[in-house]
C-alpha cells in the first residue's frame, strides 16, 4: 500500500481530530519513525503549565509528534521515572515535526495564550455549497439580458440621429453656397454688354474734351 507524504498524513490527522477545548494536537505512530499514524491526542491547553498527560493509556505506541499547535503554546515532554512524581523525570521541550521515541511516556501544553485556552475544535468546518437561491435566475438572466440589448440599441439609435443631423446639416451648407455661385452667375449674365457700355461712355468723354479744347 503507497505511504501518503509525511506533511499529508500529519495534515489529515490534524484536520480528523475532534475537541471543544484545544486544538493542539499529539500523534502517536505504531513504528519508531512516526510514519503509521497510530492516534491523535487532544491538549488539554494550559496556562502557564498544561496537565500531564500518560500517553501510555491510549495503547502502546513506538514513536510521537506534535502536529497541531495553538498560538503561544508549548509542548513539554517527559521520560517515565519510578523515583520521581508524575512528570518529574527527564524532561524536554519539542517543535512541531519532530519526531521523538517511546521512552517519552508523558506530555503537557503550557504556556498557551489566553483566547487558546477555550479554542474551538481544529476540525474545519465545512461551508455549505452556496444554495440555489443565491444563484441568479432564469429570470433574472433574462431581464438583464433584455435590458444591455435595450441600452445598446438606445445608444446606436443616438448615433444615428446625430449622424443624420450632421450629414443634412452639411448638405444645407453645400446647397447655401450653390445657391450663392448661381446668383453671381445671373448677374453677370443679366448684363452682357455692361463692358462695351462703359467703352463707348469712355470714347464720348474723351470726345468731348477734344471738343472744349
Amino acid at each position: 500500500m503507497p505511504r501518503l507524504p509525511t506533511f499529508l498524513r500529519l495534515a489529515l490527522l490534524a484536520a480528523l481530530t475532534t475537541t471543544i477545548s484545544a486544538t493542539s494536537h499529539v500523534a502517536l505512530f505504531t513504528d519508531a519513525r512516526c510514519q503509521d499514524t497510530y492516534k491523535a491526542l487532544d491538549g488539554p491547553n494550559g496556562y502557564p503549565n498544561g496537565t500531564c498527560t500518560d500517553m501510555r493509556r491510549s495503547g502502546e505506541y513506538g514513536s510521537l509528534q506534535v502536529v497541531g499547535l495553538d498560538p503561544g503554546c508549548a509542548v513539554t515532554i517527559y521520560m517515565d521515572d519510578p523515583e520521581t512524581t508524575v512528570c518529574g523525570g527527564l524532561q524536554k521541550e519539542i517543535q512541531m515535526g519532530e519526531c521523538w521515541n517511546s521512552t517519552w511516556a508523558y506530555y503537557s501544553i503550557d504556556m498557551c495564550d489566553i483566547g487558546a485556552l477555550n479554542a474551538p475544535s481544529s476540525t474545519p468546518s465545512s461551508t455549505p455549497p452556496p444554495s440555489s437561491s443565491s444563484s441568479p435566475s432564469p429570470s433574472t438572466l433574462a431581464a438583464a439580458i433584455v435590458g444591455a440589448l435595450a441600452g445598446l440599441a438606445l445608444v446606436l439609435g443616438l448615433a444615428l440621429w446625430l449622424l443624420r443631423r450632421k450629414s443634412r446639416a452639411k448638405k444645407r451648407l453645400q446647397e447655401m453656397h450653390q445657391h450663392g455661385a448661381h446668383s453671381s452667375g445671373v448677374e453677370v449674365e443679366a448684363n452682357p454688354f455692361r463692358g462695351e457700355m462703359d467703352a463707348s461712355l469712355q470714347r464720348h468723354e474723351v470726345h468731348a474734351q477734344e471738343k472744349t479744347v
